[in-house]
């Protein structure tokens, strides 16, 4: 399974706390300050790769990504983002990692946020694949998965690549809460 992940999600710390959850990252794919032509067809084909080995990959919400993974018709591929409500709680959820990380991604990932937020999640409501997104900063990013997953598992039976999916409902939420701890969510389908 592939998941478009808005910027602070928490695509990184799901694959610090879960075995077979992956956040691939874009950082590797600059090259003296640019990206190189074609760079998204090669990170793509990668996270299709990871997907099909049987891993949830988080990537980017790069809308170059976005548009080689629509147009690859990955049918186990999801988006998750905050909802425009949560605009200036997203911004000081991004200043605060930047302050404790003082990193120049996270810089430029709180300037992202601040200048194009809304349009951000205007176009990621409007990819026509499968979509979570969070009416509230408080929420348990892989039990949402897990839950949108069991909802709508037979949109998914077809899809390729399931990753830990592979199993049925009962078998994802004993492998959720045997690895992780439930965190208060409002779920929003």
């Amino acid at each position: 399974m592939i998941v478009i992940g808005y910027l602070g999600i928490g695509k990184t710390t799901a694959a610090k706390t879960y075995n077979g959850v992956i956040d691939l990252g874009t950082d590797a794919f600059w090259d003296y300050g640019k990206r190189p032509d074609g760079w998204n067809v090669y990170y793509c084909k990668i996270a299709t790769q990871l997907s099909k080995d049987g891993n949830i990959v988080f990537v980017n919400p790069n809308s170059a990504i976005q548009r080689k993974l629509i147009e690859n018709n990955m049918d186990d591929t999801i988006a998750v983002y905050p909802s425009a409500a949560l605009q200036n709680e997203w911004i000081q959820k991004m200043e605060r990692k930047y302050v404790l990380s003082k990193s120049n991604s996270d810089l430029g990932k709180l300037e992202r946020v601040k200048k194009c937020f809304t349009k951000d999640i205007l176009k990621m409501s409007k990819l026509p694949i499968h979509k979570i997104e969070f009416s509230t900063p408080r929420y348990d990013l892989m039990l949402e998965i897990v839950q949108f997953v069991s909802l709508h598992q037979n949109d998914f039976r077809g899809a390729k690549n399931v990753g830990i999916f592979k199993g049925s409902v009962d078998e994802l939420f004993e492998t959720y809460y045997t690895c992780g701890n439930a965190a208060e969510f409002t779920p929003t389908y």
